[in-house]
């Protein structure tokens, strides 16, 4: 594993994020007392972009979204989603793949993570703006 910037536990205890200095955001499947690797998310070449925090989004039960007057790519996850504020200006969410929703397992690192939503921040004096703490209000 390369050096780690950021770690996140999901707020079901099974699952870990890690934040690493290639780039990359490792998803590993924490139960039963062991690491295996389910997903990576790959931010950028290797060393251009590193998760320097990280944050866990739970689903929320929503009645009815087709009667809502708000866009479809504005409605509350059906999975749990990753947030990850990054040394490029920018603060990313990723959703899960349905499988993690679930709880299963999968016993591939090919587990797809989509990124849905970027923010980027302002820049001052031509500085990057890093983003060093994320949280997810309830």
């Amino acid at each position: 594993l390369p050096p780690i910037f950021s770690l996140a536990a999901s707020r079901t205890s099974s699952h870990l994020a890690i934040g690493c200095e290639d780039s990359t955001i490792r998803i590993l499947n924490i139960m039963d007392d062991e690491l295996e690797l389910i997903a990576r998310i790959e931010l950028g070449g290797p060393g251009k972009v590193r998760a320097l925090s990280l944050a866990w989004g739970m689903p929320i039960e929503v009645p009815d979204v087709t009667s809502s007057s708000l866009p479809a790519h504005f409605a509350t996850p059906a999975s749990p989603y990753l947030i990850a504020g990054c040394s490029n200006s920018t603060i990313l969410r990723f959703d899960s793949p349905s499988s993690l929703a679930t709880g299963s397992s999968t016993n591939s690192s090919a587990t797809v993570w989509r990124m849905l939503h970027r923010m980027t921040l302002d820049r001052l004096k031509g500085e990057q703006t890093v983003v060093w703490a994320v949280t997810v209000l309830k």
